[in-house]
């Protein structure tokens, strides 16, 4: 009897498939340049710009529960450190001060959040390739981001399967036996992170990746008219920051 033994690969690549408005190399640029300036020591008004162009790239990637969540998260957290400026007092300041903060590293997570939920880590290594970026560090980025959305994931499903079998009740549940609740999320997520490790590694080796040679893609990288007004928006953002932070 003849027969064929297939090995098949686990696959890495499944980020949903959104709409390709922006290439991937104007996407990181863009991200990683706003990310610098909010966290920055300048002006609010950076912050209100670098939200502007993360509301319309939500909008061009018709991301609209998320753009709803992104408002709402900058009116709560900015309405709080204006009415907090009205007041007087340290532990006032203190507080504004703090919200400032929060609101600051929340518009930076919310750019990450955004390119690691869209960004595939195909397309990723094809742009990282084509920029002649080093393995050792384009592809810890493109485990990160596959490893994250693979762990949110496993993360929901395991909330599913606690609900389903009456472990996890509502708010008030886990607020009565934080320790049981956290037993019980901890050790699966934990077997579910090992997992997700083994089948990138496995994914990893059948892809190529730690081989002397230069690696080769099939995915193809369009750079447009779309691309280029995006990072001359990301250079006037940045040119504007800091001529407003020397000043």
């Amino acid at each position: 009897m003849g027969g064929s033994v297939g090995v098949r690969c686990p696959s890495i690549s499944s980020v949903p498939d959104w709409p390709d408005v922006f290439d991937v190399r104007s996407l990181v640029f863009t991200v990683v340049t706003l990310d610098a300036l909010v966290l920055a020591a300048l002006p609010r008004r950076i912050d209100l710009l670098a939200l502007a162009v993360l509301m319309l790239l939500l909008l061009a990637y018709r991301l609209w529960r998320q753009l709803l969540a992104l408002v709402a998260l900058a009116v709560v957290l900015l309405g709080a450190a204006w009415l907090l400026r009205l007041g007087s007092g340290p532990v006032v300041g203190a507080l504004g001060i703090a919200v400032l903060y929060l609101w600051r590293y929340s518009l930076a997570g919310a750019f990450g959040w955004f390119l690691i939920t869209r960004v595939r880590p195909t397309e990723f290594m094809a742009a990282m390739t084509r920029m002649r970026i080093p393995q050792f560090l384009a592809v810890p980025i493109a485990v990160v981001l596959r490893f994250v959305p693979t762990v949110l994931t496993e993360g929901r499903a395991i909330i599913d399967a606690m609900r389903m079998r009456g472990l996890l009740g509502g708010p008030l549940s886990v607020l009565r036996h934080p320790i049981r609740t956290a037993e019980y999320l901890v050790i699966p997520m934990l077997a579910g992170a090992v997992r997700a490790g083994d089948e990138l590694t496995a994914s990893a080796l059948c892809r190529g990746f730690g081989s002397p040679g230069r690696r080769t893609t099939i995915v193809q990288l369009h750079f447009g008219v779309a691309d280029v007004a995006l990072m001359l928006v990301t250079v006037a953002v940045a040119a504007y920051g800091f001529g407003v932070g020397l000043r």
